[in-house]
């Protein structure tokens, strides 16, 4: 969806005033976002944590930075560590 903006020729005074009001109305959803993905990179390190504890090792900071849900790092994790486990025992 395209936003159309349009520039409305104000005084500097009312226009600080309205960046202000939209500041502090979209806030909420900046704090969402922001605990949303404080949550991911928790659970993200938690995995790393426990995959190195099954031998597996992950390279966090690309996880992380790539943006990647954790239900598939830790269905990732799982297969590497499946797959390990059977050369060395299959």
């Amino acid at each position: 969806m395209v936003a159309e903006i349009h520039v409305l020729k104000m005084p500097k005074d009312r226009q600080a005033a309205a960046i202000a009001v939209r500041a502090e109305a979209i806030q909420p959803d900046i704090a969402a976002a922001v605990e949303a993905e404080r949550e991911r990179v928790l659970t993200l390190v938690t995995i790393a944590e426990q995959a190195a504890r099954i031998g597996v090792d992950v390279d966090l900071a690309a996880i992380i930075s790539h943006g990647a849900v954790p239900d598939e790092v830790r269905e990732v994790v799982i297969d590497m560590a499946s797959s390990e486990r059977d050369q060395n025992y299959g």
